[in-house]
């Protein structure tokens, strides 16, 4: 077993296309906030061993990824939910196509599903 001591060096670019990698889903900018967050919070490091990386940290991290977005997401569509009510009682100006301006943006930028306006048609 060639990295039985965790001798062989995994550093963060290699972390970084292992985690674009599982989350194909998202563009790599977004993700890279949230791995410069965990880095600031010491939840990930820099640089791990190989075995160290992968029996280990990887769960845990891809782990704290998944709860980020989730929590990105909640407060993003949270904010969208108190524009909509701010647009609906008229207390700020309702342009043309606001909302979906908006609405796409946050898609894009952090892939936020159709059950948004399935939600507020409800």
């Amino acid at each position: 077993m060639l990295d039985y001591y965790g001798s062989i060096n995994y550093p963060l670019n290699n972390i970084k296309e292992d985690i674009y990698s599982h989350f194909k889903e998202y563009s790599n900018s977004f993700l890279d906030d949230i791995i410069d967050e965990l880095i600031k919070e010491d939840i990930l490091k820099k640089e791990y061993s190989i075995s160290g990386w992968n029996v280990f940290h990887r769960n845990h991290i891809i782990s704290e990824i998944q709860e980020n977005i989730k929590k990105r997401k909640q407060l993003s569509l949270s904010y969208i939910r108190l524009l909509l009510i701010k647009l609906i009682k008229n207390e700020i100006i309702n342009e043309e196509g606001l909302i979906h301006i908006i609405y796409n943006y946050i898609n894009s930028q952090m892939a936020v599903n159709s059950i948004f306006f399935s939600t507020i048609e409800n």
